[in-house]
């Protein structure tokens, strides 16, 4: 059976009407060709995005040609691949942040690291430093209003800078080495830490927005109309 044959017959069944040609002689042609078993999810979910409505009957389609139709089974050698890219980027991650851990450390017990002992222009890079971090949190915050995805990332960083920051604050102003209007310029981290934890909780109410959902209308999933 040539294609042009098996895409009206398929295209006819698509609307209900009669295909023109055995059903049987149809779907076998579609399980040996792949051009046309992607056609036909295409139609498929173009018909019922068009229809908007969730279908009383559903398309007269053996669901095995659909499930065979989605996308090209991944390759063992593509598989391979994206284990050793995933598990090298694991690796990297963590053995970076351990070392920037051990840094940390060793600069809590008073490991000179050039910042220390009287280094020249320690306190200016001090500062800059702070800068960069009060910059980078300011930033990932508003990130993290508009892309939620953000949010558990934000509210470890912001969890874990807040316990240790709050010691330090503690233990600054004991020894009297903190000023008021320093203590008060932290602030906006501690809210921010506040936002992050009830963003990340969710709608307790489990009301969702009602928007157009591109990804629902292409799976033939009914949802929210246009």
């Amino acid at each position: 059976m040539r294609c042009e044959v098996a895409r009206e017959a398929l295209s006819a069944r698509l609307d209900g009407e009669y295909e023109g040609v055995p059903s049987e002689r149809v779907d076998e042609h579609v399980a040996q060709c792949p051009g046309c078993r992607s056609w036909l999810v295409a139609a498929t979910r173009h018909s019922d995005a068009m229809a908007g409505l969730e279908l009383d009957e559903p398309p007269q389609t053996p669901p095995t040609l659909l499930d065979s139709a989605g996308t090209p089974p991944v390759t063992r050698a593509a598989r391979v691949q994206r284990g050793l890219r995933s598990n090298a980027i694991r690796i990297g991650l963590t053995l970076t942040g351990a070392a920037q851990i051990v840094i940390a450390m060793l600069q809590m017990t008073g490991i000179d690291f050039g910042m220390t002992h009287g280094a020249p222009d320690a306190s200016t890079h001090l500062v800059n430093e702070t800068t960069a971090w009060a910059l980078a949190l300011g930033v990932c915050m508003i990130v993290a209003a508009w892309w939620q995805r953000a949010l558990p990332g934000l509210l470890v960083v912001l969890s874990v800078f807040t316990v240790v920051l709050i010691g330090y604050v503690i233990h600054d102003a004991l020894a009297g080495a903190v000023t008021v209007s320093r203590v008060l310029s932290h602030l906006p981290v501690v809210i921010g830490l506040g936002f992050a934890v009830w963003g990340s909780r969710g709608d307790p109410s489990g009301a969702q927005s009602e928007r157009f959902d591109l990804d629902r209308w292409s799976s033939g999933r009914p949802g929210p109309r246009a």
